[in-house]
């Protein structure tokens, strides 16, 4: 190669060495939105909440909801506790445990990131599923009420918050230990008996979404597979359990409720929204439950709903 040829394949070389070198500089420079190389720092975004019990990454298998506590005490004034429903198969701890689905309450105080200090376990054939709500109005003892879809067992459960405490969800319990706390039996709002050849023999009602009326005397339950609206009124007291078809008139189709919302004026019910997962569409309800039932539709399967 003459020497002439031979400065001009120097200068080539050096040139896309130079022109790769500034370009993966460059990159480096950039805001760093990627985890392409173990040595670059990961976004926010990308950081994972840790439990304050071990340090590790927090497990939450299968989140389907999140809930703020009703206090004030969180860092921008409103509720200081996220709360995670996580729901699906759960976690299995040991090899020889059962499912666990589970309640994951993260602080958000926490510093310098929220936490996971508390977790709920809710061993099968016990469930959190979906759903859950709070008694915005404070008990005499400092604490809340708070309101957990139980799903297959058809219940509701009745837990409390208190906001001063290290755990602050009552009763607290450890993985494959089953819970026990006051709940509500909806049972009585299917249609049909229990069937050897349909849910395991459990009558087939399911709750999931759930919403409570502002006095907290009212219990509202998106029932699954009774394709039905619930309405437990007097709840404090008598628990008078209602029921409504939310199946289109002349249809035969599965609906399948997944949330329930409410709009409420002048601390009443105005209105009752629910999530149709099966139909596409969210079914309108009068709350005097007399009215008729109208459909805005969607696309398929609708899931959480939220208000503006």
């Amino acid at each position: 190669m003459t020497p002439r040829r031979t400065a001009i394949v120097f200068v080539c070389i050096t040139f896309v060495f130079v022109a790769s070198w500034l370009h993966f500089r460059a990159q480096a420079d950039s805001d760093q939105t990627g985890p392409w190389s173990q040595s670059r720092v990961i976004t926010p975004a990308g950081k994972l909440i840790l439990d304050a019990a071990n340090g590790l990454p927090a497990v939450a298998p299968l989140t389907m909801n999140f809930v703020r506590t009703p206090d004030n005490a969180g860092p921008d004034g409103k509720g200081r506790y996220l709360i995670a429903v996580n729901s699906g198969w759960g976690e299995q701890i040991s090899s020889r445990g059962r499912q666990n689905q589970s309640l994951s309450i993260i602080d958000l105080n926490a510093v310098p990131d929220p936490k996971v200090v508390q977790t709920v376990y809710f061993p099968a054939p016990q469930s959190a599923n979906v759903g859950l709500a709070f008694d915005a109005t404070k008990q005499h003892d400092g604490r809340y009420r708070l309101f957990v879809s139980g799903g297959f067992e058809n219940r509701v459960w009745i837990l409390s918050y208190d906001p001063a405490a290290a755990s602050p969800i009552a009763p607290k319990n450890e993985p494959d230990k089953a819970i026990e706390t006051p709940f509500v039996d909806v049972t009585a709002m299917s249609a049909n008996a229990p069937s050897p050849n349909y849910n395991g023999n459990v009558a087939a009602v399911y709750p999931t979404g759930i919403a409570l009326s502002p006095d907290g005397e009212t219990l509202y339950t998106a029932n699954n597979l009774g394709d039905t609206l619930g309405v437990v009124s007097d709840l404090r007291d008598t628990r008078r359990v209602d029921r409504v078809s939310l199946v289109r008139p002349r249809s035969n189709q599965f609906v399948y409720p997944y949330d329930v919302r409410l709009v409420t004026r002048a601390d009443r019910v105005a209105k009752i929204y629910v999530s149709l997962w099966g139909d596409g569409s969210v079914a309108v309800v009068d709350p005097t439950l007399k009215g008729p039932i109208t459909f805005i539709k969607v696309d398929r399967h609708p899931t959480i709903m939220m208000l503006d």
